[in-house]
């Protein structure tokens, strides 16, 4: 079970709710991404790849959320930069912090 918080920038009040790091959901894992197109952060879900040819056992999803181009990397969840001003660090909101628990 994955937990959505709301997260948002100390820097431009940019917002987003996502889990925030690898979690777990029935769909499969998932982890952070960023879109380079758009700059919304989601969470996508990582797959393992059964290509034994494949340069990497994981695939994650493709399209982003957002724009719905093929523009996603993972985010690093570790630094927590915000992708929209490159200046802030998302943090858990302090106001509404939980969103939910997801399956």
């Amino acid at each position: 079970m994955a937990t959505i918080y709301q997260y948002i920038c100390n820097n431009c009040d940019y917002q987003a709710q996502i889990s925030g790091k690898p979690d777990m959901m029935m769909s499969g894992p998932t982890i952070p991404v960023c879109c380079s197109n758009c700059q919304e952060l989601s969470d996508a879900i990582e797959y393992y790849n059964l290509d034994e040819n494949a340069a990497s056992d994981k695939v994650i999803e493709k399209l982003c959320e957002g724009c719905n181009t093929e523009t996603i990397e993972s985010w690093d969840y570790k630094k927590k930069q915000c992708p929209k001003c490159n200046a802030g660090t998302m943090k858990v909101d302090k106001d509404n912090g939980i969103v939910m628990m997801a399956d």
